[in-house]
């Protein structure tokens, strides 16, 4: 589930719970084929999963990718996480910090084509059972309209 397409559309990221995870739900990558098909899907390793659920991939550009994920010392619930995804090499996920996590569940993130602002979605509001998009600006300008 969540599938996300790097910008050059050569790779696929998903979330999957199929045999072989280190826990709930792993994040996985294939590679596109140029004929559209697609490569073996390869575990991301222990650097991303977890022993619990990592879920919604996004990639930002070609090897930055967002998840979030439940297995961690977090702020709590789900918090987002970064990290770079090379053709051979995954880095260490490094949590967003409180900017972006809160102490209830953080999970999709998306930038804006505007110059450093992005999106968060996160269930933190009065209904836990609700989820609403949380604004924030990463360059360190912030916008007093908002």
């Amino acid at each position: 589930m969540h599938p996300a397409l790097s910008a050059d559309g050569k790779r696929l990221f998903f979330a999957s719970n199929m045999p072989g995870t280190f826990g709930e739900y792993d994040i996985y990558v294939s590679d596109v084929n140029s004929d559209g098909n697609l490569g073996v899907a390869k575990n991301l390793g222990q650097k991303v999963n977890t022993e619990k659920n990592d879920l919604y991939p996004n990639v930002v550009g070609t090897n930055t990718l967002f998840f979030a994920s439940e297995g961690r010392e977090g702020h709590g619930g789900l918090d987002v996480y970064m990290t770079q995804v090379g053709q051979r090499k995954v880095g260490l996920a490094v949590n967003l910090g409180s900017d972006i996590n809160s102490g209830e569940d953080d999970f999709a993130i998306t930038f804006t084509k505007e110059n450093g602002k992005g999106y968060v979605m996160s269930n933190r509001g009065k209904n836990k059972n609700s989820f609403q998009r949380v604004a924030f600006f990463y360059d360190g300008e912030k916008n007093s309209d908002e």
